[in-house]
């Protein structure tokens, strides 16, 4: 299919396929190496968050000797990275939990993913303030976020890799089809020039010389040498058919005056002889005078071949073909 576009499109398809296969190689390897960082850091951070809010809740004694939770409000600590926090005993009483937290229940291990969520365990022996002796109570901590958050991110990646890979494909098209199309001018202002000379029939005309020494240069200076080759032919053949001509002319002109004296001798023989040696006279006097007619036709072509003018005349055809006639009698006697 490459081989019935022009050289400025080959040039700029083939570009932009290897640069289409260049950018993709590398965005499938940024892609999968930005994607598993992404994914790290979430990971990360919500371990980070679980830990950091397990370590702020403590129990206190209330005056009636019930045990309290102090702690972060769930809501104001998940409310910025949009994270549902649980927190319950072991029995599974839930003691706090962000507003629609779902259940994961109290069997998840350290790390999880379910019901669409990342959750991070922790458990924690959280000490009772303001008792005559060290008291711990277990509390399990429960902290999520949406994986669809970081898919999200990561699809967004790969978008914008791939509208870089789709989108210097086609600078790479356009950036060919520019240097394709200065590479090819060149080329082009030979192919006028060539046009030209076609067109004009004139070898003699220089074709358009390259300013760059490449191989275009030497093609134009090849196609010159050929052009100057020609041209130098045609002119050793004009003067070999001038110099034709003129000895066609010269040799036509010296002609006519021995055959004008032979002429008019063998007028004075037919005159004064009788028989047949006034028939072969005749006969003679009748080539000659045939001679004289090619001579002149001979020195009317070299006239036209000069370029010059000579007026139409009516040619009397009764009386060539009497003189044919007469020219070819002795010879067909006894035939």
């Amino acid at each position: 299919m490459l081989e019935h576009i022009p050289i400025r499109w080959r040039l700029a398809v083939v570009s932009a396929a290897l640069t289409f296969v260049i950018l993709a190689g590398f965005a499938v390897v940024i892609g999968q190496v930005t994607a598993s960082r992404v994914r790290a850091d979430f990971n990360n951070q919500v371990a980070a968050a679980v830990d950091d809010l397990s370590d702020r809740f403590s129990f206190h004694i209330d005056n009636v000797g019930n045990v309290d939770l102090d702690g972060p409000d769930p809501n104001l600590y998940a409310a910025s990275t949009g994270a549902v926090v649980r927190v319950l005993q072991r029995d599974g009483r839930l003691l706090s939990h962000t507003k629609q937290a779902p259940n994961f229940g109290i069997l998840l291990g350290r790390t999880a993913e379910t019901a669409g969520y990342r959750v991070e365990t922790r458990v924690r022996n959280v000490p009772v303030r303001h008792t005559p002796r060290p008291v711990a109570v277990p509390l399990i901590v429960q902290y999520g976020r949406r994986t669809s958050v970081v898919e999200a991110t990561v699809s967004r990646i790969r978008l914008f890799l791939a509208g870089g890979v789709l989108g210097g494909t086609l600078l790479s098209l356009l950036g060919g089809l520019i240097v394709g199309r200065r590479a090819m001018a060149p080329i082009a202002a030979l192919t006028a020039g060539a046009r030209g000379i076609a067109e004009t029939r004139d070898p003699g005309r220089s074709l358009p010389r390259s300013p760059a020494d490449d191989e275009v240069a030497e093609l134009g200076r090849t196609l010159q040498d050929m052009l100057d080759g020609l041209e130098a032919s045609r002119t050793e053949t004009e003067e070999a058919l001038a110099r034709q001509r003129q000895f066609v002319a010269d040799a036509s002109h010296e002609l006519r005056t021995p055959l004008t004296s032979i002429l008019a001798n063998l007028e004075l023989l037919a005159d004064v002889l009788d028989g047949e040696r006034q028939e072969a006279a005749r006969s003679a006097l009748r080539s000659s005078q045939r001679m004289r007619r090619l001579v002149g036709d001979l020195l009317l072509l070299a006239r036209a071949d000069a370029n010059r003018t000579v007026p139409h005349t009516a040619t009397d055809v009764a009386q060539v073909v009497v003189d044919a006639a007469a020219e070819l009698g002795p010879l067909a006697a006894g035939h």
